[in-house]
């Protein structure tokens, strides 16, 4: 069974993020025993998975001003899946993984995504941490 937490994509947001097909049906984050799977629009924007063992820690953090919004890559492992500078979850992986974020293959050691509940969404992924 697993359980899906909405990206968080702030109203003045949504009619830039909606052609690439960010919408509500489309964003969100699902996390199981196994992974956590990430998708944020339609499927070559991006559709992530990762393997829980991958995801060394999780925790709250920000986003900052200049990072904009959307699909977001520095080319140095870290993404971001931005709808809102608010609740900003960020995974750290044990070992880089290959993804592709809006058609770009990259190696990602950081991911940040907004989200509506991070609290709920940390809660699943460190259930020993955030009960």
């Amino acid at each position: 069974m697993s359980d899906r937490y909405p990206i968080r994509r702030d109203p003045r947001w949504r009619p830039l993020l909606a052609p690439f097909g960010a919408s509500e049906e489309r964003s969100y984050v699902e996390v199981d025993e196994d992974e956590v799977r990430f998708r944020f629009g339609f499927r070559p924007m991006c559709r992530l998975a990762i393997p829980r063992e991958e995801i060394e820690s999780a925790g709250e953090s920000s986003w900052p001003t200049l990072g904009g919004i959307g699909w977001r890559l520095n080319f140095r492992g870290n993404a971001g899946l931005v709808g809102s500078r608010q609740g900003i979850v960020e995974l750290t992986l044990a070992t880089p993984i290959r993804a592709r974020i809006a058609g770009l293959p990259v190696k990602l050691r950081r991911v940040f995504v907004s989200v509506e509940e991070p609290e709920a969404l940390l809660a699943a992924l460190n259930p020993d941490r955030y009960p």
